[in-house]
This record gives structure tokens, sequence and C-alpha cells, in this order.
């Protein structure tokens, strides 16, 4: 079983001799440097447990996956294995990022493997349920910890593509957020484009669930980062209030009705405030249905909402003026002509449908708006969106 592993090219990582490749390491050397704890997580691929470092007396995380299944075809065993090895060279490739959990150490003894990372304190929802956000202050930089993961993320070449809730986790310091579980993400070769569809299904973009060419790019995490950062400050999933099945949920996401509200719930992150304008705006900004008019996360860094906190940490090279409003309307001497169309756009009724909806019927391959390639230099991007205003 996994002969095919064995034979491949060595992979190590980490400061032990942890090895995927020509020869599988025995469980024990797993047991010989880490204590298993508790469970603290579970996902479709594997669980999560609390681990204790024997040598060094540190405490961590280990992703623990199960390969002995018996029912599980060849073929299926070469995938699993596939995505395992392609999950350890995207996380490796993230090296050390203060928003990113980090990778320390694999173990792979032919049937189960162990991905040892930094431990956190818990899911940044089940830390937002108990302790919710108390200004907007702190909205903005629990927003700009979110953004500077997937930034440096796609800053690899790599596309995330399972960014949600369950996904960001609270660091133990109950201050910083880090993106985390990277069993989807794909590599993302420049001027190219992915195909398909992943992912969970309320956080699924559009260009995903094109049914006739489903291309996507970095911007599908932005969207997906939209109905995160959606759900914790209004309480409710941006297109599926009330949880229906899968297949609804997509079919909601693709038509663009019902459209999100903007309301707030009870219990939600924001329940001691009420969302401002420029935090709505930015979600907005964020559900852009167009991927090639959506803001990269380089470009979200300068809407309003997180624009501050990302100059004082260096994200942005200047902090411009805030947008003031007249009537919804900002004014042109304060506005950041760069992202003037998307400001436009967010700041437009609620309830109006800013782009055209996707319907079976309306899309071919020429209307997909993931045709607009998304990973193209931001001042080419810009044109674009500038383009598109006279439009909104």
């Amino acid at each position: 079983m996994f002969q095919h592993l064995r034979q491949a090219e060595v992979t190590t990582m980490g400061c032990s001799s942890s090895v995927i490749g020509v020869q599988t390491v025995a469980r024990s050397n797993f047991d010989d440097n880490y204590q298993l704890g508790e469970k603290i997580g579970e996902g479709a691929f594997g669980n999560v447990y609390t681990a204790t470092s024997i040598r060094q007396s540190g405490y961590y995380a280990t992703k623990v996956l199960d390969f002995s299944s018996s029912s599980w075809s060849e073929g299926r065993q070469q995938h699993e294995v596939g995505r395992l090895k392609n999950e350890i060279e995207i996380w490796k490739g993230l090296g050390t990022h203060v928003n990113c959990v980090r990778l320390l150490d694999t173990f792979f003894d032919g049937s189960h493997a162990h991905l040892v990372m930094d431990r956190c304190d818990r899911a940044l929802s089940s830390f937002l349920a108990e302790e919710p956000l108390s200004s907007v202050c702190q909205a903005s930089c629990m927003c700009c910890d979110m953004l500077a993961g997937i930034a440096h993320i796609h800053s690899t070449g790599a596309v995330h593509c399972d960014v949600k809730p369950d996904n960001f986790l609270m660091d133990c310091d109950k201050r910083t957020v880090k993106l985390c579980d990277f069993g989807l993400a794909r590599k993302l070769e420049p001027g190219r484009n992915l195909r398909g569809c992943a992912g969970t299904a309320p956080c699924v973009s559009p260009e995903m669930l094109h049914p006739i060419d489903p291309v996507f790019g970095f911007k599908t995490d932005l969207w997906s980062l939209g109905i995160t950062v959606y759900i914790l400050f209004f309480g409710t999933w941006a297109y599926a209030p009330h949880c229906p099945p899968d297949p609804e949920v997509k079919d909601i996401i693709l038509r663009n009705y019902p459209l999100p509200t903007y309301v707030q719930r009870k219990h939600c992150a924001t329940m001691c405030f009420q969302p401002s304008d420029d935090m709505k705006s930015f979600v907005r900004s964020l559900l852009t249905r167009a991927a090639g008019r959506r803001p990269s996360a380089m470009l979200a860094y300068r809407l309003p909402f997180v624009r501050q906190v990302a100059f004082e940490r260096g994200h942005v090279s200047s902090s411009l003026p805030r947008i003031d409003h007249t009537d919804g309307v900002p004014k042109a001497k304060s506005i950041d002509e760069d992202l003037l169309p998307v400001y436009r756009r967010s700041n437009s009724d609620a309830t109006t449908n800013e782009d055209s909806c996707l319907t079976l019927s309306s899309l071919t391959p020429s209307t997909n708006p993931s045709q607009i390639p998304d990973d193209e230099p931001e001042s080419v991007c810009s044109q674009k969106l500038q383009g598109s205003a006279g439009l909104m």
C-alpha cells in the first residue's frame, strides 16, 4: 500500500527526520518526539489534536490523516496521497508569517500522516461567540489580519480555495488571527486560471459555479473572505440565511437572489455596536460578483475600513485620506482613484443588484465574470474598474 509514495522524491520538513518519500517513517518516530493529546477539531480529511513535544517541552497541534481505509481503490489512494503531498508543498512554501499557521514537522508511516503545526487558542468564530468585537477599530484589525494571511498565500502563487470562518484561528495571544487548513489549496501558474469548484458551499464564489466554464483564480478567496466577514458581522450566511441544502445554496449564489440584507442578527460578533458604513462597504467590495472587478488582497488593503491599520502595519505605503460621504456619494477630492469604482459599487443600495444576475440561461463563456483575468497587475485592474464605473 502506498508503494508509489515510498518511491517518490524525498521531502523533509522541520527539525527532525520526518520523511515522505523513499523511506517511510515508523509511527514510533512521531511518538518519540510528541505526545498526542485531546482532539480539538475535525474536518472532512482529518482530525486535529493537541500535541506536546517530548524533547523541547513545547505545545503544538497535530493534524492526523488516516490512509488505512480498506475500502479505498488504488486510484483513491493515489489521489489522497497526492493531495497530502500538495498540501505539504504549499504549506511548507508559506514559511513563517504572523497571519498563517506554521507547519513545523511531518511524519508518515504508510497508513497515517501527522502534520505538526503551531497551536492556537481556538477557531475565530468560537472565540468571538464568547468575546464579541467591542469596536469598529477592533473589527478593522481582525479583518486586516485575515487579509494579510490571504495576501501571503497568494504571494507564494497558491490559492487557498477554502476560505471560511472555521479556517481562521485566534492565536494564543488572543489578538492575532491566523489562516489555516491548506488541504484544498492549489498552485496557480502566472497568466493561467484554475478550473472546477472547491470549498464549502456557502463560501463558494460565483465563478466557481459557472455551469459552462468554471474558471477561477486568486480572487475566489476574496469572495470567500467577504462571505466569512459577513457572517461574523451580521450573524448569518450572506446567501444562505436559513442554511438550506448545499445544492440550493449554490443555486442562490448563482442566481444572486435573495440578496444579502446587511442586517444584524442576534449573537453576531458585532452585537456590541452597529456596523459602520465602511464596514458594510468593505464586505460589498469583496462580494463583487465579477472576479475581474473584485479587489485583490493587496488592493483590498486600501479600502477605507482597513486602510489605516494596513498602513500602520506596513501593508500599504501611504495612509490615504478617508472618504467623505454626501448622500452616499464620495467626494472626488478625498477619493483614492484606484478604488473609486469599487467604492461606488460597494456604497450602492444594499438591495440593488450591482452586477447582473448569473442564470443558467444567460451564462455563456463570453459572459463568465471570471474570464476577466484576476491575476493581472493592480494598475490594469484599476483601469478596468474605472471603465466599469459608468455601468454601476
